[in-house]
């Protein structure tokens, strides 16, 4: 019988192209680790090094051959149709800053893979790790400044959405946006939205998928106060029928609930009908992917 903390190590596992015992795999012997994984109710929504499972399928796509990305975009679809999913976790990656790098005041470079501190104009470039003197062919503006990374005390709070748009991954966006709670209005720690965040170079293909989403959010939202708005008049005209009951001169009262029961269930109607025209829509998409 397996834990739910040995099948959540082996979903990230799998995810890493990697066995338990941290070998490489095969795309496919991963995508059968992984859908194994979630029969033995790993965590779908569990954190390692600051991700859940979907954040580091968006992380590792654009680095990984075509064939990993085949299975990668395999097990994101699963975990996206899965019922315990949450699209919208930010993540609590630690925010790095590269900061230039110094030595008792004085900034290092890279030369020849080691770093030189510069000590001018009053003193020898050195080598920092045994403060050797630097031949005369360094010179300090030709080469880069060596940089620290420091931990801010800040988290990412990037979503799946988040980092999928900034390494330009299309079929991550398309697959994510696919599921119908997924929120597009998510701030991260530098408080920009995943549109915000979209690569330069996959703006044009990304852009019209949110509008897509955010026409079909705007939809349902108009549904949803129509729907709202319904059930209030609905209601208003069964108390008036109750009234009727206690009134000497129930004509007026009962011409009213007749109004606001017709008028009630034409909001009905109109809002059902937009909402599962909406579903279908996304119903056929799904299919035709």
């Amino acid at each position: 019988m397996f834990s739910t903390s040995e099948a959540t190590k082996k979903l990230f596992k799998a995810i890493e192209f990697q066995n338990a015992s941290g070998e490489r795999i095969t795309p496919e012997e991963a995508w059968n680790h992984f859908q194994q994984a979630l029969k033995e109710g790993a965590n779908v929504n569990a954190f390692e090094d600051g991700m859940t499972p979907l954040m580091c399928i968006a992380s590792a796509f654009v680095t990984s051959s075509n064939e990993e990305q085949q299975s990668l975009e395999l097990m994101a679809k699963l975990l996206v149709e899965h019922k315990k999913i949450d699209l919208n976790i930010k993540s609590n990656q630690d925010v790095i800053e590269r900061r230039p790098k110094k030595h008792d005041g004085y900034p290092v470079y890279e030369f020849e893979g080691r770093e030189v501190v510069d000590r001018s104009p009053y003193l020898h470039f050195i080598y920092l790790d045994n403060s050797q003197p630097v031949n005369k062919e360094f010179i300090p503006q030709n080469y880069a400044r060596a940089e620290n990374e420091i931990k801010t005390g800040k988290k990412e709070k990037n979503t799946a959405l988040h980092i999928a748009c900034k390494l330009g991954n299309v079929d991550m966006v398309k697959i994510l946006l696919t599921h119908p709670k997924i929120k597009t209005n998510i701030k991260n720690y530098e408080n920009k939205n995943p549109k915000d965040c979209i690569a330069e170079h996959v703006k044009e293909i990304i852009e019209p998928e949110f509008i897509k989403i955010e026409k079909r959010n705007q939809i349902l939202e108009l549904a949803t106060q129509k729907s709202n708005c319904a059930y209030t008049l609905l209601l208003t005209g069964a108390l008036a029928v109750g009234l009727c009951f206690v009134v000497d001169n129930p004509v007026p009262l009962a011409a009213a609930a007749l109004l606001f029961f017709t008028i009630g269930c034409g909001y009905l109607y109109r809002a059902n009908t937009v909402l599962n025209d909406v579903n279908f829509s996304q119903v056929d998409f799904e299919h035709a992917k």
